[in-house]
């Protein structure tokens, strides 16, 4: 049976309706944008007798890539046990996903509760989470905040609307581009004439490429072997990928290592790439760890986005636990952001500026410390 196709947004997005659901073939799978509304019924009756809230669940399936989500409120507890009715935890849980082949991807969602007083939404800032597409059949938490269900969000029944907007944004390279055929050449190793050993794995390179990108680098190879054993294999891996194609994919705790090389190897690019991804995930359980990061690798632009974080988000990071060791972790960083006035008056609500606070470990030499009826509605962008 041939799927059923009809149009919608642009003339090169169609929408496949298939046994197992619906299907975005689309440009770029960042073009498009899901927005789910989930309603609770009775939530200003009910809540106060259950343990938390889940949505059902919905589908963002583009490109070959199917992934499945749900919503889920949860409360806090006081020192005492006893739970907190304000802020609750919005989170957005990952329940199952399928991809060609394994990748990093970014995804950008943004929370929102239905004003009823004012009949318009109240947004929270968006946020923006780093994971890997995968196969993946365990419920992985995305990311949360935190949101003051106030009586204005409460409509005469006492039902309670919320909403989740999800980006999902992939490393898409255009067909043909010098940048996908150099990751060819790196994958293939046609025409290479050295070999990249990293402790008992080793990849086929091209002196060539090495000498344009890094001569110093190039001034390391020796009898036609280039020896990066000081990384771990994934962290060769990702400077290969770098050095070939201007990219990284990497996880967060490959990044300091790759700050390293970047400053040993003068690959100024790459530093700044790194900044990028440590910049989008700052959140109250990383932040004096990147601050950390950034004073170890003269990381000015990492640096004043994190001094930014705290200044936004004092309330917040004031009561982690993180923030109250940063003077015993890391001491003189402590005494700057004090000096500087920095972490003060903005709490956490749903009309605040803070980013989410998904866990993060960052670092192998830097160790961060851990703390119904639906509608769904695709818009184009």
């Amino acid at each position: 049976m041939h799927p059923a196709t009809r149009r919608v947004g642009t003339r090169d997005a169609m929408v496949v309706s298939q046994r197992q659901g619906i299907e975005h073939l689309v440009p770029a799978v960042s073009d498009l944008v899901l927005k789910y509304t989930w309603k609770i019924k009775k939530y200003g009756k009910s809540f106060s007798s259950q343990e938390g809230f889940d949505s059902p669940p919905f589908d963002l399936n583009a490109n070959g890539i199917k992934t499945r989500w749900n919503l889920a409120l949860r409360y806090w507890k006081d020192p005492t046990g006893k739970r907190v009715t304000n802020p609750v935890v919005m989170c957005l849980n990952l329940l199952r996903s399928r991809a060609p082949e394994e990748e990093q991807a970014k995804i950008k969602f943004q929370f929102g509760v239905f004003n009823c007083k004012t009949n318009q939404w109240d947004f929270c800032s968006s946020s923006r989470i780093l994971f890997y597409l995968r196969k993946v059949d365990k419920v992985q938490s995305i990311g949360y905040r935190d949101l003051n269900i106030l009586d204005k969000h409460l409509d005469d029944s006492g039902d309670l609307y919320l909403q989740v907007k999800m980006q999902l944004v992939r490393n898409e390279t255009e067909s043909g581009s010098i940048a996908q055929d150099m990751e060819q050449l790196l994958r293939t190793g046609v025409k290479s004439d050295i070999r990249i050993r990293c402790g008992n794995e080793e990849w086929p390179g091209h002196s060539v490429i090495i000498a344009a990108r890094s001569p110093i680098l190039s001034s390391q190879i020796q009898d036609n072997t280039l020896d990066l054993s000081w990384l771990t294999e994934e962290g060769a891996q990702q400077l290969l990928q770098y050095i070939y194609t201007d990219k990284v994919q990497c996880k967060e705790d490959t990044i300091p290592a790759l700050l390293e090389a970047a400053g040993l190897y003068e690959l100024h690019g790459l530093k700044t790439l790194c900044e990028r991804v440590l910049i989008e995930v700052i959140n109250q359980d990383n932040a004096n760890v990147l601050l950390s990061i950034a004073h170890d690798f003269n990381c000015e632009t990492l640096r004043k986005a994190v001094l930014a974080y705290f200044e936004e988000n004092g309330d917040t990071v004031d009561d982690s636990a993180i923030w109250r060791r940063s003077e015993y972790v890391c001491p003189e960083i402590f005494k700057l952001i004090k000096e500087d006035g920095l972490g003060s008056s903005i709490s956490s609500s749903i009309d605040s500026d803070d980013t989410d606070c998904s866990k993060h470990s960052i670092g192998q030499k830097h160790n961060s410390i851990d703390r119904t009826e639906q509608k769904v509605e695709e818009v184009k962008v």
